[in-house]
């Protein structure tokens, strides 16, 4: 299995400057249900794109604080995503981009308070999303984009027990940055 993975993705990257491709980062913005919203930043990899269509792979990070009657809790959530996107326009200089995906988020939690510091076990989860958005030219191989993205993320289990209320971090957010485009 680790030689085909290691073919896939050789292939992958070998490819991706032939079909078109990008690399792009952001900042990002994410409001989940169950946390308070908070800013993050990441990364995307276009490997092709196909006449409108694309397939990328992205990263980002985002840390979600709560404090309250002297109690502090940490979620750390590192979502790594693949995407199926749809461009609309695409010799125009400024297209419209919509499409989804799915994605496996690393989450790590961390509860402090007068008592010490409690590192209890999260499971990782998949999720979805969508998104849409808008890049626009700046010169000949560089584009600004800005996009709409929601997601849906179940968290099923915290510290060994299955969580006994609805957790969920599905929420709105966005992101907005430069890409280098060949």
């Amino acid at each position: 299995m680790k030689v085909f993975t290691m073919i896939l993705l050789i292939a992958c990257v070998t490819v991706a400057p032939v079909w078109g491709g990008g690399f792009g980062v952001f900042g990002s913005y994410w409001d989940p249900k169950d946390a308070d919203g908070d800013f993050g930043f990441g990364a995307r990899l276009q490997l092709f794109s196909v006449s409108s269509l694309g397939v990328e792979v992205r990263g980002s990070y985002f840390e979600f604080t709560e404090s309250a009657d002297g109690d502090r809790t940490t979620l750390e959530v590192i979502p790594l995503e693949v995407a199926l996107l749809y461009t609309f326009g695409k010799e125009q200089p400024v297209r419209a981009y919509a499409g989804g995906g799915a994605g496996y988020y690393l989450l790590d939690l961390e509860w402090s308070g007068p008592l010490g510091t409690m590192e209890p076990d999260i499971d990782d989860e998949v999720g979805w999303f969508v998104l849409g958005g808008l890049s626009f030219d700046l010169a000949a191989n560089v584009n600004f984009f800005l996009e709409a993205k929601y997601t849906w993320l179940d968290i099923d289990e915290v510290g060994g027990f299955a969580t006994t209320q609805d957790d969920t971090l599905d929420g709105l957010g966005g992101n907005v940055g430069l890409k280098l485009v060949w």
